[in-house]
């Protein structure tokens, strides 16, 4: 199946994008857990015991790590 939630657009100078999102990014996981839906990673942002949630996205055929605080 689909894994991962796709970023289809980033709005310019938006938290996102000054955090390092990009369109087109796919983010695979939030804080070790897999992401297979847009919905299981606003779930998982939600239920962050942080503010800082540790991501990885799938960029150009490779997982870049992210770092996303408030």
């Amino acid at each position: 199946g689909t894994v991962g939630a796709y970023i289809d657009a980033v709005a310019s100078g938006s938290p996102a994008e000054r955090r390092g999102l990009r369109a087109g990014d796919v983010i695979i996981s939030v804080n070790r857990v897999q992401i297979n839906t847009a919905f299981e990673m606003t779930r998982q942002l939600g239920s962050a015991q942080t503010r800082t949630a540790q991501i990885v996205v799938l960029r150009n055929n490779s997982f870049v790590p992210l770092t996303l605080s408030e």
